[in-house]
């Protein structure tokens, strides 16, 4: 069971607030520590599946308040271990589906905008990549053009071009067109050479 923990900071007059937004959400563990200058540290322990409707709930309520931070952590273990849901038996059946487990939008955006980015490393690879698809051109072997396109790092930027899309966020958009512009060009100017 993959778990999740949420850290945030905020005024201690909030600190019940947020207990009552999540009471209808299974959580794990909830704590509240206090800090200096009247603010609490709130620590939300879950499971990964609940984490994107708890996000969006603590978003809509606290994410306009200046100063404001949602951190999100993956937990590797936890001692105690969580107690595991108990299953349905045969006589009763679950009535509701179970979800597939997945990370949250949030966490998935992290993983992807880093493969949007045009760095030295990526242009390095487009080059190479470019070289043993030569290769395996001048050879006539698909073998080494296949490999030429596991080498290729185009995915990530394609990649994040696609959530871009889905999320609606035109800078991820953008600065994901920019690298796969960018590699073209580099291409164009290193076969030119």
């Amino acid at each position: 069971m993959a778990l999740r923990l949420i850290e945030m900071v905020l005024p201690e007059s909030d600190g019940e607030e947020v207990l009552e937004l999540l009471k209808e959400h299974k959580l794990l563990e909830h704590r509240q520590i206090r800090l200096s200058d009247e603010e609490v540290l709130v620590r939300i322990l879950l499971e990964a599946e609940q984490s994107e409707t708890v996000l969006d709930l603590l978003e809509k309520r606290y994410a306009d308040a200046e100063g404001n931070r949602v951190v999100i952590l993956a937990v590797e273990a936890t001692l105690p271990r969580p107690e595991p849901e108990s299953a349905a038996t045969p006589e009763q059946p679950s009535t509701e589906e179970k979800q597939p487990e997945r990370i949250s939008r949030e966490e998935l955006f992290e993983d992807i905008k880093n493969g949007a980015s045009c760095s030295r490393v990526y242009l390095t690879m487009v080059v190479l990549s470019t070289i043993v698809a030569a290769v395996g051109l001048y050879h006539n072997s698909v073998t080494i053009i296949i490999g030429a396109m596991v080498i290729a790092p185009h995915l990530g930027p394609n990649v994040a071009l696609a959530l871009a899309t889905t999320l609606g966020d035109l800078t991820l958009a953008r600065d994901a067109f920019k690298t796969n512009l960018r590699s073209n060009s580099q291409f164009e100017h290193f076969c030119c050479v």
